[in-house]
């Protein structure tokens, strides 16, 4: 146990996580991480969720104790918010008080509000817009003493941008500005996340503090070395192209689709792409029409895609927008090439200006198959980029917070 976290000076943290479910990635994988090492320093640790399968407690060690949250009927959610905070209740109208599909966040708010009072944590960590109101909606409302943490994983300019036809999505950004600066801290997972929230939210008074997602380095050179079986990387002149991410809009597969048309010409070039979503029987009949059956598959969720990453000859991501994207970090540990959109927010950062892996133009397919055709041309350091990647291991990143928010 480390005896700098139980000294005088830094005694054991009451710390909890508020968000929805663990599921495959993204944010629950984040926190879960984080929930890991704040625990094997010596913290009581608690996972604050609103839902949670058997497959997802098999992920929670021990050490980490889980609070479900108990919703109450949407309309009553809907009275209670109004009435906690009726001065704001033109900022709350669109994102709870009025939607038809309300987020299912806001069910859950006093119940949230007690485990404050009953368990009154020194710290408590949410992310994501909806959530992270409800979270200083219900520290406000509380008699605990906790330090409210929000955090905010994208660039989130383009994401409103895309939501702005759903109600709760509307006026988001003033909302934002009346209710973030009540919170403690704010953690962005990017500088160019933070760069980019203080735009548009415009609100002089937050000061976001860039730290970036804790990712289990050795974890993945673990498993990416199991074995995988697939007929492409048995081919030794077959060349493969792999992305990974949910099959929706944000992740713009059609542009890595059209380039990989362009790059196919010109070898045995294949393509995978690991993950499902929405847009799956869109991309299969544009896969149809540019006649790409044969070299592209698209075989959903897998077990364990770092063996996918070690044997792929490159790694594609040609998404509009991110925040810190976790698929590039996994590729470059993993060993292989990169090829990313310069995206808001995080490949730049991610890559160090283009010198572990190239950045092209968002939407751009010519720019695209340039660049994946070009990767050939690439040369791995393997041991300098391991070192690189020290920044973004888990013990480093608590320690971050540590630092920030423990003392």
């Amino acid at each position: 146990m480390n005896t700098e976290i139980n000294s005088p000076q830094h005694p054991a943290k009451k710390i909890s996580f508020f968000f929805s479910d663990i599921g495959r990635g993204g944010i629950g994988q984040v926190f879960l991480s984080l929930a890991r090492e704040f625990s094997l320093k010596g913290h009581h640790v608690e996972l604050v969720l609103q839902q949670l399968s058997e497959s997802d407690r098999s992920q929670i060690p021990k050490s980490i104790s889980v609070y479900l949250l108990k919703p109450e009927p949407m309309f009553i959610s809907r009275l209670r918010i109004w009435r906690w905070f009726p001065e704001h209740s033109k900022a709350l109208l669109y994102p709870f008080l009025i939607p038809f599909q309300a987020p299912k966040q806001q069910t859950v708010a006093n119940d949230l509000r007690r485990y404050l009072n009953n368990h009154a944590p020194d710290l408590l960590y949410s992310a994501k817009p909806h959530t992270n109101m409800i979270a200083i909606m219900a520290a406000l409302k509380s008699s605990a003493n906790t330090k409210v943490i929000i955090t905010e994983h994208t660039a989130l300019s383009i994401d409103l941008h895309s939501r702005q036809k759903k109600l709760r999505f509307k006026n988001l950004p003033q909302s934002l500005a009346i209710f973030y600066p009540m919170a403690d801290e704010l953690v962005t997972v990017s500088h160019c996340a933070g760069k980019d929230l203080l735009e548009t939210i415009q609100n002089n008074q937050l000061r976001p503090r860039p730290i970036y997602n804790p990712i289990p380095i050795d974890t993945i050179r673990e498993k990416m070395r199991e074995p995988l079986e697939h007929r492409w990387f048995n081919k030794t002149k077959v060349k493969v192209i792999l992305a990974v991410g949910r099959l929706e809009n944000q992740k713009d597969f059609p542009t890595l689709l059209h380039a990989f048309s362009a790059v196919r010409k010109q070898g045995e070039f294949k393509l995978i792409i690991l993950g499902e979503g929405k847009r799956r029987e869109k991309l299969e009949l544009l896969i149809n029409q540019l006649d790409l059956n044969d070299h592209v598959e698209m075989p959903g969720h897998v077990k364990n895609p770092y063996a996918y990453m070690y044997h792929s000859d490159l790694f594609v991501m040609s998404s509009l927008w991110e925040g810190l994207p976790t698929v590039l970090i996994e590729a470059l540990a993993c060993e292989c090439k990169v090829v990313s959109t310069d995206c808001p927010c995080g490949p730049m950062e991610i890559l160090d200006g283009g010198n572990y892996g190239s950045l092209v133009p968002v939407a751009n397919s010519l720019a695209l198959a340039d660049a994946m055709i070009s990767a050939d041309k690439m040369t791995l350091d393997c041991q300098q980029q391991l070192d690189y990647l020290d920044q973004f291991r888990p013990h480093l990143i608590a320690k971050q917070h540590q630092h920030a928010f423990f003392d």
